[in-house]
């Protein structure tokens, strides 16, 4: 699939998120973000804390009640699906410039090189080696955050470049 069509299929993806990925989105934002915080219709209530126990049953947050006020935080899956779903945000980078991951991962820690790889593929990188990335998008800041968190950092280097013979 090329890289204009997964780039469709992730703007469609943008446009159809749930209330949950809307959640995940915001609580992401802040550390701790209280749920009163956040402007919910009157009419859609039932929707919004039907979302809210769906994402704790799943473990992507947790839920705190703290007098009459709920505080949800992400727990580490959470995290990873809100840098997923930021992803989805990223601008596209001018003609001639691509995003490139370049990672060495030991091989007892495999279990964080097969991540990487199914993370980049799902989200429209482009392999050129097992173990370089590109893209079209301006993804760095957002992907050195997410192997900061990981703590895989050390194994993983992202670059914005220019390919060469493009006019500035």
């Amino acid at each position: 699939m090329l890289q204009a069509e997964k780039a469709e299929k992730i703007v469609q993806r943008v446009q159809s998120h749930s209330g949950a990925a809307r959640i995940i989105l915001e609580i992401g934002k802040v550390k701790n973000r209280k749920i009163s915080d956040l402007f919910i219709p009157k009419k859609t209530r039932h929707i919004f804390l039907g979302d809210l126990n769906r994402l704790k049953r799943q473990g992507l947050i947790t839920l705190n009640k703290k007098s009459n006020k709920i505080e949800a935080a992400l727990t580490v899956d959470g995290v990873i699906e809100f840098f997923k779903l930021s992803l989805n945000y990223s601008k596209k980078l001018p003609d001639g410039t691509i995003c490139i991951v370049v990672f060495d991962v030991p091989e007892k820690t495999r279990k964080h090189r097969r991540f990487l790889r199914k993370f980049l593929f799902d989200k429209a990188f482009i392999p050129l080696q097992k173990s370089v990335w590109i893209s079209q998008f301006d993804d760095a800041e957002i992907l050195l955050s997410l192997f900061k968190m990981l703590k895989i950092k050390k194994w993983v280097k992202v670059f914005i470049a220019k390919e060469e013979g493009h006019a500035a």
